[in-house]
């Protein structure tokens, strides 16, 4: 799994919120990758409260794009303003369900982190299924 981190740390003052984003391992989604990187959302994520985008981008989409996207220097300093970490991976193997189990705010198998505030997840309807178990 080949990750990338970036941005603010939360603030502490509260729970972590989790916004999960997949793309599904089989099929390219560089639009949704752009969309919940671009300072709109960014900065809706944070009206609501999430202090944590967490982006599972694949492997199949336009090269680095969401390193490129979430490392310009414009997303750096907007995540930073925000309090808000972004993070991404291209694909793990050992699957989803903690990143569906932290979006939730249920604390991941075998973590000692604090259980986080109820967030959410987008995905594309093929790995939707996982995120309602």
């Amino acid at each position: 799994m080949n990750e990338v981190v970036v941005g603010g740390t939360p603030t502490g003052l509260g729970k972590e919120k989790v916004c999960f984003v997949t793309v599904g391992a089989t099929a390219p989604f560089d639009g949704l990758v752009r969309a919940v990187l671009s300072p709109p959302f960014l900065r809706a994520l944070s009206r609501a409260g999430y202090t944590t985008l967490r982006v599972q981008h694949g492997k199949e989409g336009k090269l680095n794009l969401f390193q490129d996207l979430s490392t310009a220097p414009e997303t750096v300093e907007l995540s930073n303003g925000l309090h808000m970490s972004i993070s991404g991976f291209d694909f793990n193997t050992d699957g989803l369900d903690d990143e569906f189990q932290n979006a939730k705010g249920l604390q991941a198998r075998g973590s000692k982190d604090a259980v986080t505030g109820e967030g959410c997840v987008i995905s594309h309807a093929g790995s939707m299924f996982h995120s309602f178990l």
